[in-house]
């Protein structure tokens, strides 16, 4: 069958299942009675960048999203942790044995963002089209790693973006200056911050908006 990012066979089938049985187990009733479901106000905007807003969702879509559980072999979906996230540690679990290492901005503005759970404050950055801002990136490790690679991604071409530096360890901080070229579309767009060393990826999303 076709594959999951690098996943093919029945991994291409675990993944997704546990990533659903999770999601079940910690939120079975959904929007009409919501457990674990949503994020707290300041993180409101999260749904709309990473596709849903359950536990499992926000350590997805990335291939560090699953691993290979030992007692059956195959792949198997990772999920959000309050208490690592809260620690500074990998806020996916089951985390491997490998430092977790990201790159964070400071967002300075409190904007609206609207999301399926209705409006709310959150930090992000106001930028309207034609201006351009500078923020800084604060480079984070829960144990050594020696420097990493950061660079950017927008979820949208109404933004250009660079960083005064494309690495950096435990912490150092970056600028991240953006200009809003045009309208982003519904009036927001998100920045992806990805950390890279060796082969492991790390994610930041920020929230930017043009009102």
């Amino acid at each position: 069958m076709d594959g999951l990012f690098s996943l093919s066979g029945i991994d291409a089938v675990t993944a997704p299942i546990s990533h659903e049985i999770v999601e079940a187990a910690t939120d079975p009733f959904g929007p009409t009675k919501p457990a674990w479901d949503t994020p707290d106000a300041p993180h409101a905007f999260l749904p709309l960048l990473v596709g849903g807003p359950e536990v499992a969702d926000y350590c997805y879509p990335f291939e560090a999203s699953y691993y290979v559980a030992s007692d059956i072999g195959h792949a198997v979906a990772r999920s959000w942790s309050n208490a690592a996230a809260a620690a500074g540690h990998d806020p996916c679990v089951p985390a491997d044995a490998t430092p977790y290492f990201n790159a964070m901005p400071i967002m300075p503005d409190d904007v609206v963002a609207t999301s399926s759970s209705g409006s709310t404050k959150v930090k992000g950055l106001r930028l309207p089209v034609g201006t351009t801002k500078t923020v800084e990136v604060d480079l984070f490790s829960d144990a050594p790693t020696g420097p990493w690679s950061v660079a950017l991604e927008g979820f949208s071409s109404a933004l250009s973006m660079s960083l005064d530096r494309s690495q950096g360890q435990n912490g150092d901080k970056l600028e991240l200056t953006v200009t809003a070229n045009s309208k982003s579309p519904g009036g927001w767009d998100g920045i992806l911050i990805d950390s890279r060393l060796g082969a492991r990826h790390n994610y930041w999303i920020a929230y930017v908006t043009n009102q």
